[in-house]
């Protein structure tokens, strides 16, 4: 069996669903779920529910609600025993947040990284920890989410070292410094990358589709109308179904529509990640040969 690397954030997401329609304001009636998330994790929950082997680096905490995040990763067989377990309380947003305990975390589990075929970095962590890792790991395909605009800020001396980057529009603009504005623009930014050194770019643009760029195809994909229940971890679905495709050997093209298929049932679910998501599920199987 495959073994992904991910590493990154693990913590407790809050998601609040108005009854109504949201008043600003005002007080507004509805319910609230509680559910384990973070960018690395939830790529890593996505992948274990597609039967991938996947090994989760994080920080978790010593509470009920590290206890929570720990007993769910061994529940969907997400192996946790290289992330390191701080004497501190979970939070809503956990990282690695010492450098230099990071740094020193980092380096005793580095081979058990180079073992992986392929390593995902999210951008919850630090500079240095990502410089450590793309100078550790050149030689294995490197996959990159760079979570929001202030941490994309961390990855623009390295962007080249990365395989393959997931990112939406604004992230884009934010790394390239271009302003992306129409599929010209598009085109304009993925060749940036593809200049720099990445030999994949995949620009996700939300309810309008996904833009891919190589150096040998690029492409504009629209995603299917779907009717949003929650939006929270739809780019780590699809992040985590690049990987799948990846990993299964298949065309960009394939992979686009099987991160689409994935991406499109986390966004029904009221979880950050959906339940649905699995590899005999017709929905995801399908979209990979049925253009």
């Amino acid at each position: 069996m495959n073994l992904v690397t991910v590493i990154g954030g693990a913590n407790i997401d809050i998601n609040g669903f108005s009854a109504r329609p949201l008043v600003m304001g005002d007080s507004n009636p509805g319910t609230i779920d509680r559910c384990s998330g973070g960018v690395a994790r939830n790529i890593a929950e996505n992948l274990a529910r597609l039967d991938v082997k996947v090994n989760l680096i994080s920080a978790i905490g010593n509470d009920v609600f590290g206890k929570t995040l720990l007993a769910e990763c061994k529940a969907l067989g997400i192996k946790t025993r290289d992330s390191v377990f701080p004497q501190m309380n979970s939070s809503v947003y956990l990282a690695l947040m010492d450098n230099l305990g990071e740094m020193a975390h980092l380096r005793k589990k580095i081979e058990h990284i180079r073992k992986s075929k392929i390593i995902v970095i999210d951008s919850n962590i630090s500079v240095q920890a990502i410089h450590f890792i793309v100078s550790n790991c050149a030689d294995r395909p490197l996959f990159l989410d760079p979570v929001s605009i202030t941490k994309a800020e961390k990855v623009k001396a390295c962007i080249g070292a990365f395989d393959t980057i997931k990112l939406n529009r604004i992230e884009a603009a934010a790394i390239s410094g271009l302003n992306i504005n129409g599929k010209k623009n598009l085109r304009r930014a993925g060749e940036w990358f593809i200049k720099k050194g990445v030999r994949r770019v995949f620009i996700t643009l939300g309810a309008e589709g996904v833009f891919f760029y190589s150096a040998d195809e690029h492409f504009f994909r629209e995603a299917a109308r779907i009717k949003a229940v929650n939006v929270t971890g739809t780019g780590d679905a699809f992040m985590a179904g690049i990987v799948y495709g990846s990993l299964n050997g298949y065309s960009n093209e394939q992979i686009i529509r099987f991160s689409l298929a994935v991406a499109g049932l986390t966004v029904q679910s009221r979880k950050t990640v959906s339940e649905k998501i699995s590899v005999t599920n017709r929905k995801i199987a399908n979209s990979v040969f049925n253009s």
